[in-house]
């Protein structure tokens, strides 16, 4: 493989990551030594968050607004598009990454192949979870998969192989078939079968010192926590770090890992992180819990997070409610919430079962409300730190109470 090429990059982010993404694009910028186009896929209506970090001149923007067929789970959204990534790029091969990588030494495209056949790394099926994924994938290409083809998060793609993929199935089948597939077990499986002489196929059961990826791992038991002991020595030889970008403090350990490889590989600090706050902006017309989840705000399951901030713009003077459920064991001045909302600071204690807020919202200006939950348990056999759950989430116009009777 011509070590010196360009090698393209897919990317395909959300509204919540993009605070994520312009940490990977930095790293970019330091580390990577193979430039090509970085081609990425985003909303229209997120612009107004991606035009508020800097971005690589080498960047292509695309538009998921554009791509027919595309639904509202934008988590099969982002399968589909890889799986029609080769009609975007512009070289052969290219690496697919997420918001949520983070490149910590020089990397060049002579890390991703062996002569010239790239890498993919699989290892035999083996616990329950890993077994959805297997079931959803066979059905979709309609045979036995021998191996786990998605275990290591180093994806080099290949644009012959993706349109042979698609000659033999409809992947536009991934938007809605069940169970659940995974486009990139769909994709080494179908390399090994007709593509094999394309890749070097590595078992990492016997060799994982070839991945040029290190997989941060979440806290156990729970695994919604981000292990805060983890360091950039901890990741050894690995050339970049996946930090899963649902975790809270993703980004906090993405800054001290660029940090921290500067000062390794240059003996300095020559690009100091943007971390200023991009505040997502939830849309009033349509509020609910689940807005909350997805920006961040709360697990899947309501509990709420210690730390949340967000922007809401409403057309007239008007107030947020978040109805919380507070735990018994909680009740005893053990729950404690810090709120802001312009410039103004509000303490409050949990002491109800159903506590309802109130956060006022003036019109015609970015309102940014901060959230800070305190004390609060620790989570029987988990590794989370439990306040509350949010059960509603919405707008109304002061002095209405719909939930007088409840």
């Amino acid at each position: 493989m011509n070590i010196k090429q360009p090698f393209d990059l897919f990317i395909i982010t959300c509204g919540r990551d993009i605070k994520l993404l312009r940490h990977f694009f930095l790293s970019y910028e330091l580390f990577f030594r193979n430039p090509g186009k970085i081609h990425l896929f985003i909303w229209k209506k997120e612009e107004h968050l991606f035009d508020q970090i800097n971005r690589p001149g080498n960047l292509v923007i695309h538009y998921k607004d554009a791509v027919e067929g595309l639904g509202e789970d934008d988590f099969r959204n982002q399968m589909y598009l890889k799986l029609i990534s080769d009609q975007y790029v512009e070289t052969n091969w290219y690496w697919v990454v997420d918001s949520d990588y983070l490149i910590c030494s020089p990397l060049g495209i002579e890390d991703f192949f062996h002569d010239d056949s790239a890498y993919w790394f699989f290892r035999p099926w083996s616990g329950l979870p890993e077994q959805s994924w297997r079931t959803g994938s066979e059905r979709f290409l309609g045979k036995e998969i021998p191996y786990l083809f998605m275990d290591a998060q180093s994806y080099v793609l290949n644009r012959e192989v993706l349109r042979d993929l698609r000659a033999s199935c409809d992947v536009s089948r991934i938007l809605s078939c069940k169970p659940l597939p995974s486009e990139f077990v769909i994709y080494g499986a179908f390399a090994y079968s007709q593509h094999h002489e394309k890749y070097r196929w590595v078992n990492l059961d016997r060799d994982a010192t070839l991945c040029a990826a290190y997989v941060v791992n979440q806290r156990p038991p729970t695994y919604c926590e981000l292990d805060e002991g983890v360091n950039l020595s901890s990741i050894g030889s690995a050339k970049y770090a996946v930090l899963w970008s649902h975790w809270d403090k993703s980004e906090q350990k993405m800054v001290e890992f660029l940090i921290d490889a500067q000062i390794r590989e240059f003996g300095e600090v020559r690009v100091e992180p943007d971390a200023q706050p991009l505040y997502l902006e939830l849309q009033t017309s349509s509020l609910s819990r689940d807005d909350f989840i997805a920006i961040g705000g709360a697990y899947s399951d309501g509990w709420v997070k210690a730390e949340s901030v967000f922007r809401l713009t409403v057309l007239m003077p008007c107030e947020l409610v978040l109805k919380l459920k507070v735990p018994l064991c909680l009740l005893h001045n053990t729950t404690r919430l810090s709120l802001q909302t312009d410039a103004t600071v509000r303490n409050f204690t949990l002491t109800r079962r159903n506590h309802i807020l109130r956060i006022p919202l003036k019109s015609d200006v970015d309102n940014i409300v901060r959230l800070h939950f305190s004390g609060g348990m620790p989570e029987p056999d988990g590794g989370r730190r439990l306040y509350a759950q949010l059960t509603q989430m919405f707008v109304q116009p002061y002095g209405w109470n719909p939930l007088r009777r409840t």
